[in-house]
């Protein structure tokens, strides 16, 4: 073994560390940047969270390449231009939190996913590209990169999401009562945690779309003048179509058993589109096709707890741009109590972990565990065949030998 990789094996073994987790949804709305210290045995105490704007036109370029709008050069260059921008919040994070880039042990990089195509009966072999070179990353921010966390699990016939249920269970499992650990990012995807249950009880999938129609259907609207329906004030104002609603929660994923993942590939901008046509073709107003759309979501999300939760939940906690958006919360709220799911939404912060920073903080922590040669995916979850360790390692500059 390479001595670089004996030292950071060795860093990662000791029981304190400071870790950095870099994480961009489907929304691509910015890169969020945790500085995390690890002790073993502890709560992961965070030192610094940003959340950092794409710089300017960059933003633009990569939902092009999730619209499938972008050529493989565009590709190519947004590949090394995404790791730049990663590295370079990553490094920023460092400073505010009065870290040098030498104390770190590692950045976990989620990347930037651009096309995510799990298993299926027509294309077996799953296949999965997240933007953000880890060595463009590596040398803006002089710190070694863990990366390419889905490939690992997707080599072993799995669908390479979600992710972070291991991490949910290491840091929300009780022996008292049973959560649903929802995001609502672009796309929506949940962690069932029985109470008292081992990681072998976990119950994790995405469960349809977040915010990603809301958002092609406002910028539709606006002629991209607005790129979300910021606090819901457009949705608020309108009246959903129960009509349209029953009709758009036939779509057949949302039925479909787990193990699934899904993303932009399906409830992306034609999607969004066509459900944008659907209501106008119905008469109503551009708030009412808003708030229609906006209870999809929160309905997709209530019928997947009243489907495949097992045993009723006891507590509900938010994370992801989603939860800004009030307008969707009371929605998803009613779709709840519809369903007779009285549990509460409890913030993430009574565990120490902000709902905000939740998801960067997660890929921190498997850093770490990629480095301790920790198997971090559950089989139970992706459907992968056996448990892996995730994610591939590249150093920092001027570790060699």
């Amino acid at each position: 073994m390479a001595n670089w990789m004996v030292s950071l094996a060795n860093a990662a073994a000791r029981e304190t560390g400071v870790y950095v987790g870099l994480m961009s949804g489907t929304s691509a709305d910015g890169i969020d940047v945790a500085v995390v210290e690890l002790t073993d045995g502890e709560r992961p105490r965070e030192l610094a969270f940003q959340s950092t704007a794409y710089p300017e036109g960059l933003r633009e370029r990569v939902l092009q390449g999730i619209a499938g709008e972008a050529d493989p050069a565009d590709i190519n260059e947004l590949h090394t231009l995404v790791g730049q921008a990663f590295g370079h919040a990553a490094a920023t994070a460092l400073h505010a939190a009065g870290i040098r880039v030498a104390d770190a042990v590692a950045i976990g990089s989620h990347g930037q996913t651009v096309w995510h195509r799990p298993p299926m009966d027509a294309a077996p072999t799953g296949a999965t590209l997240q933007l953000g070179n880890p060595a463009a990353i590596a040398a803006a921010a002089a710190v070694p990169v863990v990366s390419d966390f889905r490939s690992g699990d997707m080599a072993q016939g799995g669908e390479g999401a979600p992710l972070v249920p291991y991490v949910d269970w290491m840091l929300f499992s009780g022996p008292a009562k049973s959560r649903a650990l929802q995001n609502i990012g672009g796309i929506g995807n949940v962690t069932f945690l029985a109470a008292g249950g081992g990681p072998e009880t976990v119950i994790a999938f995405d469960t349809g779309p977040g915010t990603a129609l809301i958002d092609v259907a406002v910028a539709e609207l606006t002629q991209g003048a607005a790129a979300m329906d910021r606090d819901g004030a457009m949705a608020a104002q309108g009246t959903a179509d129960e009509t349209l609603l029953a009709l758009w929660m036939s779509e057949r994923y949302l039925s479909r058993q787990p193990p699934k993942s899904t993303g932009r590939e399906l409830f992306g901008k034609d999607y969004g589109l066509r459900l944008l046509g659907d209501a106008q073709r119905q008469g109503g107003t551009d708030a009412d096709a808003i708030a229609t759309i906006t209870a999809f979501t929160a309905l997709s999300i209530a019928e997947a707890y009243a489907t495949f939760f097992p045993v009723p939940v006891d507590q509900i906690i938010v994370s992801g741009g989603g939860r800004l958006n009030p307008t969707l919360m009371r929605m998803l709220r009613a779709a709840l109590d519809a369903a007779g799911i009285a549990a509460p939404f409890v913030a993430a912060e009574k565990w120490g972990v902000g709902a905000e920073s939740k998801e960067a903080v997660a890929f921190a922590i498997l850093a770490r565990e990629t480095l301790r040669g920790v198997p971090t995916n559950l089989p139970s979850v992706t459907g992968a065949r056996l448990p892996v360790v995730l994610g591939s390692v590249t150093p920092a500059p001027g570790l060699h030998g």
